[in-house]
């Protein structure tokens, strides 16, 4: 079982910073080119909310309490201050700076948050620690997940880094029932990555886990865990295939163009650029639009998005569809 101290470091990052160690008890048709990003709220508003919450907070005086309720306050930045559809942008579609830059203060809400509520428990002792623990951890999973997701030089979803992340969650799913929808998608991607194969901790059975406890989760993420998890890796020729048969199913636009968004970026990791745009457009369009508006808006959601495909900027070599979404830009 991993220690807090060695728990969940990413490039220098300690997440969990606790100085004892774990307890060992057993265990619409509206098309867009971007998903919602969290509200936005001005400096001087979010510093002032956040020293107004610090303050009730420090008003708890039972540390197991406080712990809860930053882990709460955690866990509904995670599932609901970035929502379903911004996380699956940011960890399976091409890299969007401007995604990035939404979900960096509510990630570093969400990281004080849980490094408070792990000072918190590195004083208390007994009953209830160990559960709490495993929830603080894996809530930072997750939070470590997006993270490395929202770094213009992220690594490819099924790396080295991710697996070593899902490596030190240990049994952590396995000692807490306080993991909603979100959190518990978080932690069966990282399965998916790591090809987990332990019957209690693979994606299925934590998808199985989401099920009854959905919070956080939408119908279309849950659809793509669900059948990249039947897959059986989330490697780029998975990812491309079930994307494509998802594509193949009529859907509402803004569905078609998230699941081409996913498409795009599997297949680029698989062919070159003009490729890569050229199949994930032919099956965005794939699909008669009874509404002839809403091919041209698709196009140029696509193209706003393929601009994150790394590519040769010298005339006359870049995809169309890049070449457009840089024009709109």
């Amino acid at each position: 079982m991993p220690t807090i101290e060695c728990m969940l470091r990413f490039g220098g990052i300690l997440t969990l910073a606790l100085t004892a160690g774990v307890a060992t008890a057993s265990p619409p048709e509206d098309v867009i080119t971007e998903p919602p990003g969290p509200p936005s709220v001005a400096p001087s508003e979010a510093v002032e909310l956040e020293s107004e919450a610090e303050v009730e907070f420090e008003t708890i005086e039972d540390p197991r309490q406080r712990a809860d309720r930053r882990l709460d306050a955690a866990a509904a930045i995670l599932g609901e201050a970035i929502p379903p559809r911004t996380r699956l942008r940011l960890t399976w579609t091409p890299f969007s700076n401007t995604l990035a830059e939404s979900v960096r203060t509510p990630l570093a809400r969400a990281r004080k948050l849980i490094e408070d509520a792990s000072s918190d428990l590195a004083s208390i002792a007994g009953p209830g620690r160990d559960r709490r623990v495993a929830r603080a951890i894996c809530l930072a999973a997750t939070l470590e997940t997006l993270e490395i997701m929202s770094r213009a030089d992220r690594p490819r979803i099924d790396s080295e880094p991710l697996r070593r992340l899902h490596q030190g969650l240990g049994d952590a799913a396995e000692r807490t029932t306080e993991l909603d929808g979100s959190t518990l998608a978080g932690l069966a991607l990282l399965a998916l990555v790591a090809e987990e194969s332990a019957s209690t901790r693979t994606a299925a059975t934590l998808l199985t886990r989401v099920r009854g406890n959905p919070k956080g989760v939408d119908a279309i993420e849950f659809e793509w865990l669900d059948r990249l998890a039947k897959s059986g890796d989330a490697t780029a020729t998975r990812r491309l295939a079930v994307a494509r048969g998802m594509l193949r199913t009529r859907r509402r636009a803004a569905d078609r163009l998230l699941l081409a968004a996913i498409l795009l970026q599997a297949a680029s990791e698989t062919m070159p650029p003009a490729e890569a745009t050229q199949a994930a457009l032919l099956e965005l369009l794939r699909t008669t639009e009874e509404n002839p508006v809403i091919r041209p808006k698709l196009v140029r959601g696509l193209a706003g998005i393929a601009t994150g495909i790394p590519t040769d900027d010298r005339a006359g070599t870049m995809s169309p569809l890049i070449a457009l979404g840089r024009a709109i830009e």
